[in-house]
Formats: C-alpha cells, structure tokens, sequence
C-alpha cells in the first residue's frame, strides 16, 4: 500500500523497527533523515501488510539522474518474509511509469541481484529501465 503524505507522520512508529534495519546498511541514511523525507512529502511511504499486520516498509523518491532522466530511487526497504511480498515490485514499477520515470533503482547488498534478476547492477546499485 502507498500510503498518502498526510498518513506518515502516524504510520512512522510502527514501520520505525524496519526502516531502522535498512538505514543501518544504506550508507546514506540515517533513520531521522528517512522519517523527515517521509513527513516533509519528499519520500513516499509504502507498507507492505499480510493478515493486518505489517511486515515491511519502503521509501521511494523522484529524482533525477546525471542525464537529467526522471528516476524513482527506493532509498530504504525493510521487513521480514521477504519471499511473501517480492511479488508486489511491478506496482513500484508502475508507479513510477506513472510518475514519467524512465528508470527504477535500488542500492543494496550484492544479494538483491539474485531476487531481482531484471536489474541490472552498477556499483551494487541496481536499475532497471522502464
């Protein structure tokens, strides 16, 4: 579920524990930066739920790329059961169609690669064209 700006600000305590997890392997996020993007509408909150419980957290962003194409960047994922919600990456993906992006990436540990074979990596950050 993309949850809309205006909910964050209340969903944040319970996404906090997965979001913590995936800042800690960023790089560049702390969890204080994450929860301001979120907040402040620059970040877009997704839940990921299964029997009305959460199980993972994402935060995606529009930017753009050194050739001034639109992206959508999922700068943080977290959660548990991860096989349990894989499947729920091609609404992201639609998302970001919508949005005008030409290309969808994500960073992360060399693993993702084998989830996501579509993607291609560069410098452990993974893309795929839209």
């Amino acid at each position: 579920m993309c949850c809309p700006p205006e909910m964050a600000e209340d969903l944040w305590p319970h996404v906090k524990g997965f979001l913590e997890q995936a800042a800690q392997h960023s790089g560049g996020w702390t969890l204080g930066a994450l929860e301001a993007s979120v907040v402040d509408g620059a970040g877009l909150l997704w839940v990921i739920t299964r029997d009305d419980a959460i199980v993972a957290a994402l935060i995606t962003q529009l930017t753009e790329n050194k050739k001034r194409e639109k992206i959508c960047d999922i700068v943080a994922c977290g959660g548990r059961d991860f096989q349990s919600w894989r499947h729920l990456m091609p609404e992201i993906e639609q998302y970001a169609k919508d949005s005008g992006c030409v290309v969808l990436m994500f960073g992360g540990r060399r693993g993702w690669g084998r989830a996501f074979p579509d993607f291609h990596e560069t410098v452990t950050i993974f893309e795929k064209r839209l």
